[in-house]
């Protein structure tokens, strides 16, 4: 049984607390917010786990041997930094940090300290992402097209624009399925709401790569419906992946085949048609695999899926995304 800690009690966080006190793999010793009503919420869902309202007592509590951290992205470089120096292991929920250079910190603190560190990329334990990444390295052949999309009308957050609170999902599944960072990044992006420029609640990024695929990725918290779509398209066949709907997966045996010309001025397309194939996906709570993953590198020391590695690589993303729209959608070089 792992003893785990937690700093953040908010909204994502009582999930996380919920699948730690659930998991057979983890005991949660102390629930740690700096809102008195967030304790209080701990105190009647769960009497049996600890509470404060000071990360300190957290960091020095000689019997918790890794901490989670929930709280709002701009506070994730500090207390994981701490708590890597008190001697735990840290998990620290997406975004890893909000500047790469903070992110290559913690990553080299890690490292001296022997500290696991893990960033909470939970889709990348989701059934339907790990089922699409087998079919994408198996069925699709080359790919030279995918599209994100990850829209919903709010939740509104205080501190982190649209970019830094969505867009680190797509990413993280991004490269789980096709191992590339992108060449370049553009984006634009905007706030019609708050009319904030540091918080745009509304994002549409393009990446490009070596092998000349083509990423497109849109997030908002404007939108009427809440779409968790992902259309991937390759020389073989094409996939959509869409959370919302019990056929999570579907591959479409469809393509476009170029004919050789008779001569320079023909040119003829064949387009291909075949079966719709809807694949079985697992169904569990990502949230919980994800958690005993954290337990399970604290015992065996093994380095996370989703290591610091993993967190830096978003957050270079999105920091050129964040230069290009700041500049007119120039194209950056992450």
């Amino acid at each position: 049984m792992i003893n785990l800690g937690i700093i953040g009690c908010g909204y994502w966080g009582m999930n996380l607390v919920r699948n730690i006190v659930e998991s057979d793999k983890t005991k949660l010793l102390l629930a740690c917010d700096f809102f008195p009503k967030a304790i209080e919420r701990i105190k009647s869902r769960y009497p049996a786990v600890g509470v404060c309202l000071d990360a300190e007592e957290v960091f020095q509590n000689k019997d918790i041997h890794g901490i989670v951290i929930a709280t709002d992205p701009n506070s994730h470089f500090d207390l994981a930094k701490k708590a890597i120096l008190s001697g735990k292991d840290v998990f620290v929920e997406k975004p890893m940090t909000t500047s790469s250079k903070t992110a290559m910190e913690l990553i080299k603190l890690a490292e001296k300290y022997e500290r696991i560190l893990m960033v909470g990329h939970t889709f990348e334990f989701s059934p339907a992402v790990i089922k699409g990444e087998k079919i994408v390295n198996s069925q699709l052949g080359k790919v030279i097209y995918a599209s994100f999309s990850r829209v919903n009308l709010g939740l509104y957050r205080e501190n982190v624009s649209v970019l830094w609170d969505l867009a680190p999902h797509d990413l993280s599944i991004m490269y789980k399925w096709f191992k590339q960072m992108p060449d370049t990044v553009s984006c634009f992006a905007n706030s019609f709401m708050l009319s904030s420029d540091d918080l745009p609640d509304i994002a549409l990024m393009r990446l490009t790569f070596e092998s000349r695929m083509v990423v497109n990725i849109e997030v908002s918290w404007v939108f009427p419906l809440k779409i968790r779509k992902i259309v991937v398209i390759g020389k073989e066949r094409m996939m959509v992946v869409n959370e919302a709907i019990d056929e999570k997966i579907k591959v479409y045996d469809k393509g476009v085949e170029t004919k050789t010309p008779e001569s320079l001025s023909q040119y003829k397309l064949i387009y291909r048609s075949g079966d719709v194939v809807s694949p079985y996906v697992e169904t569990y709570e990502p949230l919980r695999k994800e958690i005993e993953h954290f337990a399970d590198c604290i015992t065996t020391r093994l380095k996370p899926e989703t290591d610091g590695e993993n967190g830096l690589r978003v957050v270079r993303i999105i920091e050129a995304a964040e230069k290009s729209y700041k500049n007119d959608g120039k194209v950056i070089r992450p």
